[in-house]
């Protein structure tokens, strides 16, 4: 069994309420938060219009599969927000 996570923090330039902070990153919880084999929750930021942390966990008897994951996760990050990302951080457990 792997277990891994992913961390992503971002910083939404121009953000002026937590109302557009959660439109430009709700497609990050619509296209991921459903998979069965992810668990995704905002950690940091959580008050801040300009400030936000994210985390995802994958558990899967293929670290494979995880990898694979994390990178659709970084890709869509990287094409489909409306953020500057300012870090990235991949670990096993």
């Amino acid at each position: 069994m792997h277990i891994g996570k992913i961390k992503l923090s971002f910083r939404l330039t121009g953000s002026r309420s937590l109302k557009e902070k959660r439109r430009r990153l709700k497609g990050l919880r619509d296209r991921f938060g459903k998979s069965p084999s992810l668990a995704v929750c905002e950690i940091g930021g959580a008050d801040s219009h300009q400030f936000s942390e994210w985390v995802f966990l994958a558990c899967s008897m293929e670290r494979a599969l995880i990898d694979k994951n994390f990178s659709q996760i970084e890709s869509f990050v990287s094409t489909s927000l409306d953020v500057q990302v300012l870090d990235i951080d991949r670990e096993w457990l």
